[in-house]
């Protein structure tokens, strides 16, 4: 778990999605909200707005690689995909929500080029969705729970 101290608050965060060339993060916090900051080296970190992005426990959020989208994973079986409002912006609203998995979703990251979201579950099962019309493309079937995933760009051909 993160911590981030902000003068007089002190904030607890489940998870921490950091756009570093763009100088803000998301912080997504174990009872639903989602908080976002702009920071940089030269100031403090200053908070910008906060959301409710699930009912329940949020597990994960990442930033997609070009920082226009973040997802978020929850107990509440769902993932979310947030799109940002314009360009400049580093305020959020839900794009889709992605139905599908049974139990717990513990993580979730983006294709390199954007185009496919990959989400593990407690329901024995791996997914991979489609961001435009947010369906599921493909399902592998495990003999155990999966809460952890990591992706690899290979680059040899």
């Amino acid at each position: 778990m993160s911590r981030l101290s902000l003068k007089q608050y002190t904030l607890f965060f489940r998870s921490i999605a950091l756009a570093e060339n763009e100088g803000f993060l998301i912080g997504a916090k174990s009872n639903g909200t989602c908080c976002v900051f702009d920071y940089s080296a030269t100031k403090d970190i200053e908070f910008l707005n906060k959301f409710e992005a699930h009912k329940n426990y949020i597990t994960k959020c990442v930033l997609s690689p070009e920082n226009s989208m973040f997802a978020t994973c929850s107990a509440d079986t769902e993932i979310r995909l947030w799109e940002r409002k314009d360009k400049e912006s580093k305020e959020f609203v839900l794009k889709t929500k992605f139905v599908g998995h049974k139990k717990w979703v513990w993580d979730c990251d983006f294709s390199l080029d954007s185009m496919y979201l990959i989400s593990c579950s407690s329901d024995k099962t791996i997914k991979i969705w489609g961001l435009e019309n947010g369906k599921v493309l493909t399902t592998f079937n495990k003999p155990k729970g999966v809460n952890h995933i990591a992706l690899a760009d290979d680059e040899s051909d």
